[in-house]
C-alpha cells in the first residue's frame, strides 16, 4: 500500500511519548494517556473512563462494564463497579449468578434456584438449601419457629435417621450394628419414626456412656427444685391433666445386648403410682442358709455403730461384714485400689445393694414366721389347745389365724 511520507510503522518506531496524549478520534475527545508511572488512562468523549495499571484493570467512577462482554476472570476496582441490577453470570451454563436486583438485597443462584441471600445483617438459605439465621435464630430446614426467641431450630422433614451427631477425630467405636460411624459419640434422633419423641444415644470404646451432671450455686428447695429433674405429662382428647392408665410405666431402664441379637432386657420400671419395678431373675434371692435378722442387724451395726442403742440381744451378733460382701449386699472395697480413697485419705464406705437387701428382708420375714411356728407347735405339744385360742385372740385384733395342725 502507497503512502505519501514516511509509513505508520516508521512513524512510530522506537517513539517515546513521553506522558504526551495520543489522541484517538477526529473531535479530539477520544484517547489513551500515560502520564504517570506504569499507568494508562483511557478517555472516551472527554471522559475518564478506564485505567490500567500492573495486573488491575479499573473501571472510573460513573463507568461500567458490560456484564455479557466481561471474560476477566479476577475485577480489582479502586472505586466502584455498578452493575445496577444486572445479573453476574458466574459460569459457561448460565445458570450460576449473583443478582442485586433489589435495594440491599443480594441473591446467589446456583444450578438455576435461587438459593441464598444477603440482606443487611441476615444470610438465608432458601427452602431446601440449609441455613437461616436472623437476630440470633437459626434454622435448618425450616424458616420459622414461633417459639424459638434465640437459639436454633432444626426441621429434618420425613428423614428418620439422626439430626444430630457428634464426632471426634479421636473416637473410634465400634457401634456399625446402630449405623453408626466409628468418629460418633453422641446423637440425637426420633424416639419412633412416625410418633417422635426423643432418643440420644451416646457411644464409647470404653466403659463410659451417658454422663449428666448439673451445677447449681444455690441449693435445691425441698419441693419443687431439685439438681436433675425428669417428668412424663400424657395429653389425650385435648386434655393435658389426663390420668395415666394404672400401672402404665413413666420410666425404663433396661439393656440391650449386640452379641444375642440385640434383644432388650428392663432392669427397672418406675409406674404411674410412684412403684419401683426391678428385674427379680437374680439367682441370688433367697439367704436361708444365714441368720438374717442378725445379718441385717449387723449391717446397721457396721454402718452407724455409734447411733445404735445396743440390747442384751445385740451380743449374739458378730462382724458379718465378710458375709454382708459375699451375699452381695453391701460392695467391696479394695483398700490397694487408689479409686477407693477420698482426698482427705479415707476409705471409702461401701454402697449397700437395697435389691437384695430386700431379698433378705423377706428372707428374716420367712425365717421370723418359722421360728415363731415352730414356737407354737411346742407350746401345743405341752399344752393342748393353745394354737386354737391364740387364733381366737388374733382374730379380736383383726389379724390372720394361724394354721393349726390337723
Amino acid at each position: 500500500m502507497p503512502y505519501i511520507g514516511a509509513k505508520p510503522t516508521d512513524v512510530f518506531a522506537d517513539r517515546d511519548l513521553n506522558g504526551a496524549e495520543f489522541i484517538l478520534d477526529a473531535d479530539a475527545d477520544t484517547s489513551i494517556t500515560a502520564d504517570t508511572d506504569d499507568q494508562i488512562d483511557i478517555r472516551i468523549s472527554g471522559a475518564d473512563d478506564f485505567q490500567f495499571t500492573a495486573n488491575t484493570f479499573t473501571a472510573q467512577s460513573g463507568s461500567t462494564i458490560a456484564a455479557q462482554a466481561l471474560t476477566a476472570t479476577t475485577i480489582v476496582a479502586s472505586t466502584s463497579i455498578d452493575l445496577n441490577g444486572t445479573e453476574l453470570i458466574l459460569d459457561a451454563n448460565a445458570n450460576t449468578s449473583i443478582t442485586a436486583d433489589t435495594d440491599d438485597q443480594i441473591d446467589i443462584k446456583i444450578a438455576g434456584a435461587d438459593d441464598f441471600q444477603f440482606t443487611a445483617n441476615t444470610f438465608t438459605a432458601a427452602s431446601g438449601s440449609g441455613i437461616i439465621q436472623t437476630d440470633g435464630k437459626m434454622f435448618l430446614g425450616d424458616t420459622a419457629d414461633g417459639n424459638l426467641t434465640q437459639g436454633i431450630t432444626i426441621n429434618q422433614g420425613a428423614a428418620d435417621d439422626h439430626i444430630l451427631s457428634f464426632k471426634s477425630s479421636d473416637v473410634a467405636v465400634n457401634a456399625s450394628a446402630f449405623g453408626v460411624e466409628t468418629d460418633t459419640w453422641g446423637i440425637f434422633k426420633k424416639g419412633s419414626a412416625t410418633e417422635g419423641g426423643l432418643r440420644m444415644d451416646g457411644y464409647s470404646e470404653g466403659t463410659t456412656g451417658i454422663t449428666t451432671f448439673s451445677w447449681h450455686e444455690t441449693q435445691p428447695a425441698t419441693s419443687p427444685g431439685t439438681s436433675v429433674s425428669t417428668s412424663a405429662y400424657i395429653h389425650y382428647a385435648a386434655a393435658y391433666d389426663t390420668d395415666y392408665g394404672y400401672d402404665a410405666n413413666s420410666l425404663i431402664w433396661g439393656l440391650r445386648r449386640i452379641t444375642d441379637g440385640g434383644s432388650w432386657r428392663s432392669l427397672m420400671f418406675i409406674d404411674e403410682d410412684g412403684d419401683i419395678h426391678l428385674d427379680g431373675s437374680s439367682n441370688d434371692t433367697v439367704f436361708d442358709e444365714e441368720d438374717d435378722a442378725m445379718l441385717c442387724r449387723s449391717l446397721d451395726l457396721m454402718r452407724s455403730p455409734n447411733k445404735i442403742i445396743r440390747t442384751t440381744f445385740d451380743r449374739w451378733t458378730q462382724d458379718h461384714k465378710a458375709t454382708l460382701e459375699d451375699t452381695g449386699i453391701i460392695s467391696k472395697i479394695d483398700p490397694d485400689d487408689p479409686d477407693q480413697w477420698d482426698e482427705d485419705g479415707n476409705l471409702s464406705d461401701p454402697m449397700v445393694n437395697i435389691t437384695q437387701l430386700q431379698r433378705l428382708h423377706n428372707g428374716a420375714i420367712w425365717q421370723q414366721r418359722a421360728m415363731f411356728e415352730t414356737m407354737k407347735q411346742v407350746t401345743e405339744e405341752m399344752l393342748p389347745g393353745f394354737g386354737a385360742r391364740l387364733n381366737e385372740r388374733l382374730a379380736e385384733q383383726k389379724l390372720p389365724a394361724l394354721p393349726v395342725p390337723v
